[in-house]
């Protein structure tokens, strides 16, 4: 079994159980009552990368419990900075649920230099568009997938980066929902940390997004369709 330390004031918490869906698990963030602490959101990855709540209320969610977003000034700040290098593919999970005609980034990260910057950027458009610059400053995903995710109701998005296949694709309730291919460098925040219900970019944050956000996970790697699909029905859970 595997063993995490945590903070004592951290305990008991439920971690990941050893299994194919754990690997490259590198952010799980439930979101339940149980697994906030004052303005800590637990990451039971085993990383013990602990979240930032800013202003967020715990409401039901998808899975349990999640958090409310006001579209104004709340955010969840994961702190995980990384690189998603050019032979690697990873994948960001999460459900979402949002009133017709919300807008904003519900998950965002992006950096700035020497005249360049790259983003990596999911916001609501009626469907999810997707927006990814890599660390060249070229363009490789700009678009809105078909599923209307802005209808009241909670909705399972997959999105997967790959640098290593030149493609990001989307995915939502298990079914893919659109893609793009360009030529793919690397992707690196630097000091910049991926936000939850905002655009965190070059150090400020924007674009806030009205919206509920329930079990955000992060694997570096390609999940299979099996796997997406398993999440999306709630068949995994830690």
């Amino acid at each position: 079994m595997m063993q995490y330390p945590l903070p004592q004031d951290m305990r008991p918490l439920k971690l990941p159980r050893p299994g194919p869906f754990s690997e490259g698990l590198e952010l799980y963030l439930p979101l339940d009552s149980h697994a906030l602490r004052g303005d800590k959101a637990l990451d039971l990855s085993g990383n013990e990368r602990h979240a930032e709540v800013a202003g967020a209320d715990t409401v039901p969610g998808a899975l349990g419990e999640a958090l409310g977003f006001n579209g104004s000034s709340d955010y969840l700040d994961t702190g995980y900075m990384f690189t998603i290098g050019a032979a690697e593919e990873w994948t960001f999970l999460l459900r979402v649920k949002a009133a017709p005609g919300a807008s904003g980034v519900f998950m965002g990260v992006g950096r700035a230099w020497n005249g360049y910057w790259n983003r990596l950027q999911l916001n609501f458009n009626t469907g999810a568009r997707v927006y990814v610059r890599d660390d060249s400053y070229a363009l490789i995903a700009n678009f809105t997938g078909s599923l209307n995710i802005a209808d009241g109701a909670w909705h399972a998005v997959a999105l997967i980066v790959s640098p290593l296949n030149d493609e990001v694709l989307l995915n939502v309730d298990g079914k893919q929902d659109g893609s793009a291919s360009a030529s793919f460098s690397s992707l690196t925040t630097g000091t910049n940390k991926l936000n939850y219900g905002c655009l965190y970019n070059n150090g400020g944050r924007s674009d806030y997004a009205g919206c509920m956000l329930d079990e955000p996970r992060i694997h570096s790697r390609r999940l299979t369709p099996g796997e997406i699909r398993d999440y999306s029905i709630g068949l995994v859970r830690g």
